[in-house]
């Protein structure tokens, strides 16, 4: 029933001793609720439908978004402050200039800033975004593994987490990223 309502994320093992006169096992896990519209937006897929790795096309935003003024034509920008509750949630501000731009479905995560399981959310389809230079997007070769890879993505945050690196913003680099998802089978498209 759980896996059925949340994604589950095992963080890690306790000693038998962790808690003050408890010898029970215990495990410590991180439960994000799923959203029934965005699982029903794009099929899901299983893992057992997956064979080996599969791409994704990797986007870095590059909207610079304190400068320039907005153009009410361009799409909507979105920064990493706009990505939280596993969903890419509307600013209202619209981009400006001829700055990358992509349209869902896809999954958008931080490039620049703190990583959180809710910060891995899926661009619903048909919306056109453009994307500030602290964010980048993942699009699948095909559609319907959307879901699936925020799944994965979901699974091995810890292994996707350790990848953010640095002395002020914890940040990271389209080298990591790729390295990081070519070792739970994604692999960036050329």
């Amino acid at each position: 029933y759980i896996r059925s309502q949340y994604v589950v994320d095992r963080l890690r093992t306790l000693s038998m001793r962790t808690f003050p006169r408890s010898t029970a096992k215990t495990i410590l896990i991180h439960l994000a609720p799923k959203s029934t519209t965005r699982d029903e937006a794009v099929p899901a897929i299983s893992r057992q439908d997956v064979n080996g790795p599969y791409q994704v096309t990797l986007v870095r935003g590059s909207c610079p978004i304190h400068r320039g003024i907005q153009e009410q034509e361009k799409p909507v920008i979105v920064h990493y402050t706009d990505i939280y509750n596993s969903t890419v949630n509307s600013n209202g501000r619209h981009g400006f200039g001829t700055y990358r731009c992509v349209t869902g479905p896809a999954v958008v995560i931080p490039r620049v800033g703190n990583i959180t399981i809710d910060k891995i959310a899926i661009l619903e389809p048909s919306s056109e975004v453009m994307l500030s230079d602290c964010v980048i997007a993942l699009k699948p070769t095909s559609d319907k593994y959307v879901v699936h890879l925020k799944d994965t993505l979901t699974r091995h945050f810890r292994h996707i987490q350790e990848h953010y690196t640095g002395t002020g913003a914890p940040f990271i680099t389209i080298s990591r990223l790729t390295a990081a998802l070519r070792s739970i089978g994604v692999e960036i498209a050329t």
